[in-house]
């Protein structure tokens, strides 16, 4: 708890970078494999961002009838080949227009990747995954009600400690 952490609904999903460079996106799961001919209608839809080259971390969603997140869904729109209905919830910015923001805190990361996708249409495709300050009891319950995987605390001031942005 406090103004130190930040919170994030998990989703039952495959956690995914995508990478942007020219008029080329890339959809990579968490595993390094290249997953775009899976993801193509998503990796279709950042094309429209605008952007020279970009990094983002996010999760891939499919809904069950009653519109919330489910594994089993995700998996069998893949085992159809069918890409065009998942989402994908974008949570950090890593990179951006040949600057790298991993020296950023996270709430730096995350305030530019929703001023990036402000005013853009995806048809609720591509979505900003919301961050929440305040993780008291009457919050997990809300969380519980929702019958969400669980939520994920971050520090706020987080900044990523790796060595260099490798692209594959």
């Amino acid at each position: 708890t406090g103004q130190a952490w930040l919170h994030e609904i998990k989703f039952e999903s495959y956690r995914t970078m995508a990478y942007i460079e020219g008029n080329s996106e890339r959809m990579l799961h968490s595993t390094g494999l290249d997953w775009t001919p899976k993801f193509q209608a998503l990796a279709d839809r950042l094309e429209t961002l605008g952007v020279k080259s970009a990094i983002i971390d996010g999760e891939v969603v499919a809904t069950n009838a009653e519109g919330r997140s489910s594994f089993t869904s995700l998996k069998n729109a893949l085992s159809a080949g069918k890409s065009a209905d998942l989402q994908y919830y974008v949570f950090d910015l890593l990179h951006l227009d040949g600057e790298d923001l991993r020296k950023l805190p996270l709430t730096e990361r995350k305030a530019r990747l929703a001023t990036l996708l402000k005013g853009k249409d995806f048809d609720g495709r591509i979505n900003f995954s919301e961050r929440f300050f305040e993780a008291d009891r009457g919050f997990l319950n809300r969380i519980c009600d929702m019958e969400m995987e669980g939520l994920i605390c971050k520090r706020a001031d987080e900044i990523v400690h790796s060595g260099t942005i490798d692209v594959p």
